[in-house]
């Protein structure tokens, strides 16, 4: 009969500790995710895009050594958008796996430097959703490029719902029609935070 007692308690206080836990396992914060990009060798697995009106637009996307904020590599975007207008990006799906339908903090951060002052002012746009931009029309973060010829940190945040299937992240410029522009991107850091 104690032993039986004894065990019941047992099984109660067991259910009620691993009750605990699992409550405590559940709201407990997710350990945050940093990914660091330099571009020294390479576009590093981020694919190049754009979308630009009309179709023919002259576009690059290249990893060149210099100039750089730090290291010997960056990206360099260029888009003439004379003849009309358009965004070039370049786009990544990380498999950050941290629970369908989650809220998650995504950040991106970066040192943006323009080659030549342009006649238009061209924006960097960014990107962090549990699919890819579709269009030039997708991204809904923007800031303006500081025109001029020195290294600038810009620093995007959002809040995104998570989809079990990771999550993308993209970044580049955007032109405005008549313009054009050439940008460096480089020092990338992309973090993911509950």
């Amino acid at each position: 009969m104690f032993r039986r007692c004894m065990w019941g308690l047992v099984k109660i206080a067991g259910l009620a500790v691993f009750t605990a836990l699992g409550g405590a396992c559940a709201a407990a914060p997710v350990e945050p995710v940093t990914l660091r990009y330099s571009f020294q060798d390479g576009l590093e697995g981020w694919d190049s895009r754009a979308g630009v009106l009309p179709a023919g637009l002259a576009w690059s996307i290249n990893q060149v050594a210099e100039p750089a904020f730090e290291g010997r590599g960056s990206i360099r975007f260029s888009l003439d958008a004379t003849d009309g207008e358009g965004a070039v990006w370049v786009q990544k799906q990380f498999p950050i796996t941290i629970g369908k339908d989650d809220l998650v903090s995504a950040r991106i951060s970066l040192q943006a430097r323009v080659e030549a002052v342009p006649a238009q002012q061209p924006q960097l746009v960014f990107w962090a959703r549990g699919s890819a931009p579709f269009d030039r029309n997708s991204f809904t973060g923007k800031e303006p490029v500081a025109l001029t010829e020195a290294w600038n940190e810009y620093v995007w945040t959002e809040r995104v719902q998570t989809s079990g299937k990771g999550l993308w992240f993209a970044f580049g410029i955007e032109v405005p029609q008549g313009g054009a522009a050439t940008v460096n991107i480089d020092e990338v850091v992309v973090e993911v935070t509950r």
